[in-house]
């Protein structure tokens, strides 16, 4: 095995930033291809299921196993030597991919597919938040407030997936620096 001295003499910033590219390209293209079939899965089976919690904690793991998979792959690919930056920008890409192709997906089949569903899938998150709600004990001023807002509020409308998506790039920002300080070397390279 290499050493991270061995590195210093062959590496190349021109190759390193071709395979993390390279990398993270072909990662985010299989994170998209998975929130897609998750979505037409869901779409094809039953519609209801877009409001369980559990599949998005699974799509959630998926794409956190993904991230160690991109930036550990990367990581061999590069000698067994990466930089913070190399591992951060690796996984960021991947996750802007796989959330971009996802992204689009939604508006497709909520806004051009299906924009059918929408309106009985605000009326079951009504419902759930209302349980929510009463389990809380929050006062009748509160969930009438609450009622009015969840009613005004549409969210399968493109501006509010494009919000959504600047909030996920905000989480694989935050999750590709913590996978660039668990794979990254101690040693300069």
């Amino acid at each position: 095995m290499k050493s991270v001295m061995d590195n210093q003499e062959i590496y190349d910033p021109v190759k390193v930033k071709q395979i993390v590219q390279k990398n993270g390209v072909f990662y985010g293209l299989i994170m998209g291809g998975i929130s897609v079939l998750i979505c037409l899965g869901i779409y094809l089976i039953d519609y209801r299921l877009f409001l369980n919690p559990y599949i998005g904690i699974v799509e959630l793991a998926i794409y956190a196993i993904l991230g160690i998979m991109v930036v550990w792959t990367t990581r061999q690919k590069l000698g067994n030597a990466i930089i913070f930056k190399d591992a951060f920008t690796t996984y960021f890409i991947a996750g802007a991919i796989g959330s971009t192709i996802s992204v689009i997906f939604y508006i497709i089949i909520f806004n051009v597919v299906a924009p059918e569903i929408q309106g009985p899938l605000k009326e079951m998150s009504l419902e759930y938040s209302l349980k929510m709600a009463n389990s809380l004990n929050l006062t009748q001023e509160q969930i009438d407030a609450m009622i009015i807002e969840a009613r005004s509020a549409n969210p399968y409308t493109v501006g509010e997936y494009i919000s959504g998506l600047a909030v996920k790039l905000i989480g694989h920002a935050m999750y590709g620096a913590f996978l660039g300080l668990i794979f990254r070397n101690r040693q300069t390279i």
